[in-house]
């Protein structure tokens, strides 16, 4: 019955999903009250009066002028794909449409005509739109932009020309098909937010009494049912690898939650009991002024709107083996640790990697998070051992899993009961045992490193600073200062090494990068165990 789910791309073993038949008879959807528009910008009338003169601001703070003519084949010198993916959302016909909303603006709603009127004749030319259809996560969020202005358009809220409105529609049809289509399926939150589109289309005016509309609804309804289950680990940790990943996928299986009460859809009895464990996991992964570790694909601060005063104010620690992560949240020391998890999604060679902060200032980091493309040198750079706070051997410096069928076959974590603490191993280095115990007692931190090779490697304790601390090194004792806080990094181990500084990349924000300094202790040796120490206090 299921030979659709055999598409879905998946090194895990599928859970239990709900029967067509079941799901068939337990609704009856009504038409569609909100669409869920997936941009979000506080600046829309300055994003509006840009795109009057064909400069588009994308949503990630980048610029696509075409004030001297349409271009929508455009390629891009560097970060081709991040770019191609917020150009084809078309974010600037949402803030032209918003904005005429808002303020009944006539120029607002005649560029937004004349711009969709242009994109969508060219993306009947099969040859020249390709790359629309490189990326799923464009064509979800062109779905959710289209739905839009055909609902105000039902409405009566604004008024677009026939012909219009007949491209659009099929235009829709042509985004349901694909998404509905399984090869074309990505099991992440891409896969989420696809199918919440694919339920937005197929209630949305001219769909709903279509046969392929339930068809469409049957489908991701069960495909949701499916990835809430894979998203989440037994103890609510989303598996994407990221801290804002996990504040990411919690908003939107919640929102399609209120999504499917709101609509008379179905709902797996499950979803509500797994999204209530993620929400009350959350404040782990936010600290106490709201900001983020930038762990795995993460930035500093949460790419949608949380209550930061609800979650920033519990603290405590927990280990999420399934997911592959350990948090220490204290009223002042924020540690974190990453090694393992269950999924290869938004995830770094960071196995065994730590974060310290303080008073809310960071110390000792992780890279964050740049683009999405994968052949860009600096994406690279990030994404390596080299740019995490670990311990590693140079033959962690890989671009390949060792395991590209078996998440869990890169490390795998266990917590330390009555210690605060947890046990890594990393199995990033072919030729070596890689293991690494960090506790966190008061405002201290404990680490034992460990690596066992079958030959001689050169192996590296390393520690990744913040661009605004200030570094010194006396002998082999760190110390890292940062806005009136510092911390102690002492080191001792049973085979001789020393002490080096280098240069790494550090990004805060998407498309935005820094130099930063990172101090590693090294040598070389078959064998080795090394035991360190972090105090933090205030300078």
């Amino acid at each position: 019955m299921f030979q659709w789910l055999d598409g879905i791309r998946s090194a895990r073993k599928k859970p239990r999903i709900l029967d067509y038949e079941q799901l068939d008879a337990a609704f009856e959807p009504m038409a569609l009250k909100t669409v869920s528009l997936p941009f979000a910008s506080p600046d829309i009338i300055a994003n509006a009066d840009s795109a009057l003169e064909k400069i588009f601001r994308l949503p990630q703070g980048g610029l696509v002028d075409f004030s001297k003519g349409l271009d929508w084949s455009i390629n891009f010198e560097s970060a081709n794909n991040s770019w191609q993916l917020w150009l084809h959302s078309l974010p600037f016909i949402q803030d032209l449409v918003v904005a005429y909303a808002n303020t009944t603006h006539g120029p607002y709603l005649a560029q937004a005509i004349f711009l969709l009127s242009d994109y969508l004749d060219w993306l009947n030319n099969p040859v020249a739109s390709v790359v629309a259809w490189k990326d799923e996560h464009a064509i979800t969020n062109r779905s959710c932009v289209l739905v839009h202005l055909l609902k105000k358009h039902d409405e009566g809220a604004i008024a677009l020309p026939a012909a219009l409105v007949s491209a659009i529609s099929q235009s829709l049809n042509q985004n349901a098909e694909w998404l509905f289509d399984d090869s074309h399926y990505v099991q992440n939150n891409h896969g989420t937010m696809a199918d919440k589109a694919l339920l937005q289309i197929a209630l949305s005016p001219g769909f709903l009494t279509t046969e392929r509309s339930r068809i469409w609804i049957l489908r991701a309804l069960a495909r949701i049912s499916m990835m809430a289950r894979l998203t989440f680990d037994s103890d609510g940790a989303c598996t994407e690898n990221s801290s804002a990943y996990h504040l990411l996928n919690v908003y939107l299986f919640a929102s399609i939650l209120d999504f499917m009460r709101s609509h008379s859809l179905y709902a797996d009895p499950a979803l509500e009991q797994i999204v209530a464990k993620a929400e009350s996991v959350s404040p782990y992964f936010v600290r106490t002024d709201g900001s983020l570790a930038m762990i795995g694909d993460s930035g500093i601060r949460p790419t949608h709107w949380v209550d930061n005063q609800l979650l920033a104010s519990k603290t405590g620690t927990k280990t999420f083996p399934g997911a592959g992560f350990f948090i220490s949240k204290g009223a002042d020391l924020y540690v974190t640790a990453k090694c393992g998890g269950s999924t290869f999604s938004h995830r770094h060679f960071d196995d065994t990697s730590i974060t310290v902060s303080y008073k809310n200032r960071d110390l000792i980091v992780d890279p964050g998070h740049y683009n999405y493309d994968s052949r860009d040198p600096i994406f690279r750079s990030i994404r390596s051992f080299r740019s995490h706070s670990g311990i590693f051997t140079n033959d962690c410096d890989r671009n390949a899993w060792p395991n590209p069928a078996d998440p869990h076959a890169t490390g795998s974590m266990t917590a330390i009961e009555g210690q605060n603490g947890v046990l890594m191993r990393s199995n990033l280095a072919d030729n070596a045992s890689i293991r690494r115990i960090v506790c966190v007692h008061g405002e201290a931190i404990s680490i034992e490193d460990q690596v066992i090779a079958d030959t001689t490697v050169r192996w590296r304790q390393q520690f990744v600073v913040h661009p605004r601390c200030k570094m010194t090194i006396d002998g082999k004792v760190v110390l890292i200062e940062h806005d009136g806080v510092q911390c102690r990094i002492e080191s001792v181990a049973d085979s001789a090494y020393i002490v080096e500084l280098g240069e790494t990349k550090y990004s805060e924000k998407f498309m935005q990068v820094e130099p930063t300094q990172m101090v590693y202790f090294t040598g070389v040796s078959s064998h080795v165990k090394i035991f360190t120490r972090i105090t933090v206090s205030e300078s």
